[in-house]
Protein backbone atom coordinates (compact mmCIF):
# COMPACT_ATOMS: atom_id res chain seq x y z
CA UNK A 1 0.00 0.00 0.00
CA UNK A 2 2.14 2.74 -1.26
CA UNK A 3 -0.78 4.97 -2.56
CA UNK A 4 -0.07 7.92 0.56
CA UNK A 5 3.34 8.04 -1.25
CA UNK A 6 2.05 9.26 -4.29
CA UNK A 7 1.60 13.51 -4.74
CA UNK A 8 -0.95 14.51 -7.41
CA UNK A 9 0.67 17.51 -8.33
CA UNK A 10 -0.70 19.87 -11.34
CA UNK A 11 2.51 18.73 -13.53
CA UNK A 12 1.33 14.93 -12.76
CA UNK A 13 2.10 12.18 -10.50
CA UNK A 14 5.33 12.69 -7.46
CA UNK A 15 6.37 9.85 -5.35
CA UNK A 16 7.46 10.99 -1.90
CA UNK A 17 10.29 7.45 -1.54
CA UNK A 18 12.87 8.26 -3.73
CA UNK A 19 12.96 11.91 -2.12
CA UNK A 20 12.92 10.83 1.35
CA UNK A 21 15.65 8.69 0.12
CA UNK A 22 17.57 11.49 -1.24
CA UNK A 23 17.31 13.17 2.15
CA UNK A 24 17.96 10.80 4.49
CA UNK A 25 21.09 10.08 2.42
CA UNK A 26 22.39 13.12 1.76
CA UNK A 27 21.76 14.92 4.48
CA UNK A 28 22.64 12.22 7.31
CA UNK A 29 24.29 14.96 9.52
CA UNK A 30 21.08 16.70 9.93
CA UNK A 31 18.48 14.26 9.17
CA UNK A 32 17.48 11.14 11.27
CA UNK A 33 14.04 10.37 9.73
CA UNK A 34 11.80 12.23 7.06
CA UNK A 35 8.67 11.75 5.66
CA UNK A 36 7.56 13.54 2.32
CA UNK A 37 3.56 14.55 1.67
CA UNK A 38 1.47 16.26 -0.43
CA UNK A 39 -0.32 19.14 0.88
CA UNK A 40 -2.77 21.19 -0.86
CA UNK A 41 -0.85 24.03 -2.80
CA UNK A 42 -3.58 27.02 -2.10
CA UNK A 43 -4.45 27.23 -5.52
CA UNK A 44 -7.36 24.43 -5.50
CA UNK A 45 -5.37 22.43 -7.38
CA UNK A 46 -3.00 19.58 -6.98
CA UNK A 47 -0.95 19.32 -4.10
CA UNK A 48 2.32 20.44 -3.16
CA UNK A 49 5.42 18.11 -1.88
CA UNK A 50 6.75 18.68 1.57
CA UNK A 51 9.37 16.88 4.50
CA UNK A 52 7.99 16.59 7.44
CA UNK A 53 12.02 16.08 9.14
CA UNK A 54 13.69 14.68 12.65
CA UNK A 55 16.65 16.44 13.13
CA UNK A 56 19.80 14.42 14.61
CA UNK A 57 20.09 14.84 18.02
CA UNK A 58 21.90 17.92 19.05
CA UNK A 59 21.13 19.64 15.09
CA UNK A 60 19.42 22.47 14.87
CA UNK A 61 18.77 24.29 11.27
CA UNK A 62 18.80 27.95 12.16
CA UNK A 63 17.79 29.29 8.33
CA UNK A 64 15.25 26.50 6.91
CA UNK A 65 14.72 29.04 4.05
CA UNK A 66 18.89 28.57 3.37
CA UNK A 67 18.29 24.64 4.17
CA UNK A 68 15.66 24.04 1.74
CA UNK A 69 17.41 25.69 -1.16
CA UNK A 70 20.03 23.44 -0.64
CA UNK A 71 17.74 20.07 -0.50
CA UNK A 72 15.64 21.56 -3.51
CA UNK A 73 19.08 21.67 -5.22
CA UNK A 74 20.18 18.32 -4.58
CA UNK A 75 16.72 16.91 -5.46
CA UNK A 76 17.02 19.05 -8.67
CA UNK A 77 20.20 17.63 -9.62
CA UNK A 78 18.42 13.91 -9.33
CA UNK A 79 15.69 14.92 -11.24
CA UNK A 80 13.33 15.00 -8.65
CA UNK A 81 10.31 17.38 -8.08
CA UNK A 82 11.78 20.39 -5.28
CA UNK A 83 9.48 20.30 -2.14
CA UNK A 84 8.13 23.54 -1.62
CA UNK A 85 8.42 23.63 2.44
CA UNK A 86 10.47 21.59 5.55
CA UNK A 87 8.96 21.01 8.40
CA UNK A 88 10.75 20.14 11.40
CA UNK A 89 9.23 17.44 13.78
CA UNK A 90 10.54 18.45 17.33
CA UNK A 91 8.15 16.55 19.97
CA UNK A 92 7.34 12.37 18.94
CA UNK A 93 3.80 14.21 18.59
CA UNK A 94 5.15 16.05 15.47
CA UNK A 95 6.19 12.93 13.81
CA UNK A 96 3.71 10.25 14.23
CA UNK A 97 4.30 6.76 14.37
CA UNK A 98 2.06 3.35 14.25
CA UNK A 99 2.91 0.50 16.19
CA UNK A 100 4.67 -1.06 13.74
CA UNK A 101 7.15 2.23 14.14
CA UNK A 102 5.99 3.18 10.31
CA UNK A 103 5.25 6.77 10.10
CA UNK A 104 1.81 7.92 9.80
CA UNK A 105 1.23 10.01 6.63
CA UNK A 106 -2.33 10.31 6.91
CA UNK A 107 -1.76 12.36 10.35
CA UNK A 108 0.78 14.35 9.15
CA UNK A 109 -1.32 15.21 6.21
CA UNK A 110 -4.32 16.20 8.67
CA UNK A 111 -1.17 18.05 10.45
CA UNK A 112 -0.08 20.27 7.54
CA UNK A 113 -3.08 20.13 5.46
CA UNK A 114 -3.27 24.40 5.74
CA UNK A 115 0.55 24.80 5.52
CA UNK A 116 0.61 26.20 2.36
CA UNK A 117 -2.08 28.65 2.31
CA UNK A 118 -2.58 32.11 2.50
CA UNK A 119 -4.21 33.87 4.98
CA UNK A 120 -6.78 35.01 3.26
CA UNK A 121 -7.96 31.53 1.74
CA UNK A 122 -8.00 30.37 5.07
CA UNK A 123 -10.52 33.02 6.15
CA UNK A 124 -12.50 31.40 3.37
CA UNK A 125 -13.17 28.26 5.08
Amino acid sequence: DRTSDVIEMVSGLAFGLPIEEVLIADFSEQILDCSVIGVSGGTGKGQQPIAVVKLQSGVNISNIGEFLEKVNKVLSDRQLVSLKAIVVAREPKDFPTGVTGKVLKRELRTCHARLLMSVSEMAHL
